[in-house]
């Protein structure tokens, strides 16, 4: 497109966008205004996010966050010793495990139903794994095995654990933090993992903290952790706890086809439909110029009361600004012009204080003001008869303001 009509364009969309901008009321200009910036910190918001947010983040025991305490190492762990990872975001259910002879992990589950402890049941009937850990999972055990048959959750920390399996010397070592407490008794479990130096707990009775139980519940077997923290990024290459997490899993040997199952939903992960689908900067955005938008609608509105008229009705000018006027204008020249401009000011308000019809001839509005007594004869002198120079001016001034004057009842005039 050459020079001169992209300057022409330019010109009439600048054009257009002007008379638009125009047509706009104020309150509707900074209603748009505040929008703009609106939108435009939140970009900043997300660029600066991108750009300068290395810290790690997300919620605590779930396999998508690599804060500390998140589990994003042990997923990426299992998928190097080729376990296929899945991440579950909708409640548990038997369903939802597509593939046979597959690990399930439950990490502190904080919203587990009965829906869920039936599926985990189910999946265990079926040959599955199950692994489970903290004490928020405690009713889930008791449902499965029986209040019986569950491990007894303990206060008592685990700290360093000791794990025997068959064909793997020496024992291995698995190191926690030792706050999330431990299984005081195994139930009906067979111990996995428990802590090599006896401790006294709440009833100073000496016992030693378990820290894993394995049940065989069907076919399956279900795995029951009490702290987990070993799990976590920060803990995962100490000691022998990534060994510990693949044998839990299945094996520390690099498999072929078996899956692994992290259940996202209990750490608040889900399909979001409707307006909680869409982004919190978003919905802020919406609400905030929600409210301005209602907030301007108020502004337009009619408020309690009478209708509001069309036109803001002034008040009568005060004698003194009549006068003042009048003193300024007999100082210019012509006088004329400025005793004229007095004299119709002064008809046209005394024909409508006599109830006259608007444009009544002036002689006929000086017989009807001559009728009464109500009229002074200043007054008609001001405004009918013939006056000159500056006495002129403030006589026609004066007649002019007695016309305005609301405490003068003229409405009393008899008319015929």
């Amino acid at each position: 497109m050459p020079y001169h009509h992209q300057n022409k364009l330019f010109l009439a969309v600048k054009q257009a966008g002007s008379r638009w901008w125009g047509n706009l009321g104020s309150k509707l200009r900074w209603l748009l205004v505040i929008l703009l910036l609106i939108g435009v910190l939140n970009v900043s918001f997300v660029v600066l996010g991108v750009v300068f947010n290395t810290t790690p983040s997300g919620p605590a025991w779930s396999s998508y966050s690599d804060a500390p305490e998140g589990l994003a190492a042990y997923s990426q762990l299992l998928s190097h010793y080729g376990y296929h990872v899945y991440k579950l975001d909708t409640p548990l259910r038997q369903r939802l495990i597509t593939s046979n002879n597959a690990t399930v992990f439950i990490v502190n589950p904080d919203n587990l139903n009965y829906g869920s402890y039936k599926a985990i049941k189910q999946l265990l009937y079926r040959h599955d794994r199950i692994v489970i850990t903290g004490v928020s999972s405690e009713k889930a055990l008791q449902y499965i095995l029986g209040p019986n048959n569950a491990p007894q959750w303990s206060p008592v920390g685990v700290g360093l654990a000791t794990v025997r399996i068959k064909g793997i010397t020496p024992p291995l070592k698995v190191a926690t933090q030792g706050q999330e407490g431990s299984w005081g008794e195994r139930g009906s479990g067979k111990i996995l993992a428990l802590s090599p130096f006896a401790s006294s707990d709440h009833a100073g009775v000496g016992i030693f903290p378990i820290l894993a139980v394995q049940a065989f519940v069907g076919n399956g077997r279900l795995i029951m952790i009490s702290d987990a923290s070993f799990f976590e990024n920060q803990l995962l290459a100490k000691s022998d706890n990534a060994a510990f997490a693949l044998f839990l899993a299945g094996g520390m040997r690099k498999t072929g086809g078996r899956s692994a199952y992290f259940d996202e939903a209990v750490h608040g992960f889900g399909q979001a439909t409707g307006f909680w689908g869409i982004p919190s900067r978003w919905r802020w955005a919406f609400s905030i110029a929600l409210l301005g938008a209602l907030g301007w609608m108020w502004s337009k509105g009619h408020r309690l009361g009478p209708p509001q008229n069309t036109q803001r009705t002034l008040p009568p000018p005060r004698k003194q600004y009549v006068e003042a006027l009048a003193a300024t204008l007999s100082k210019l020249n012509p006088y004329q012009a400025t005793i004229d401009c007095f004299q119709r000011k002064g008809q046209y308000q005394l024909t409508k204080r006599l109830g006259l019809p608007v444009g009544t001839n002036p002689a006929i509005l000086k017989q009807t003001a001559l009728r009464y007594s109500l009229v002074p004869q200043t007054v008609i002198t001001g405004l009918f008869d013939p006056v000159f120079g500056k006495p002129g001016v403030f006589a026609a001034a004066k007649a002019c303001a007695w016309c305005y004057d609301e405490s003068i009842q003229t409405d009393e005039i008899p008319l015929e």
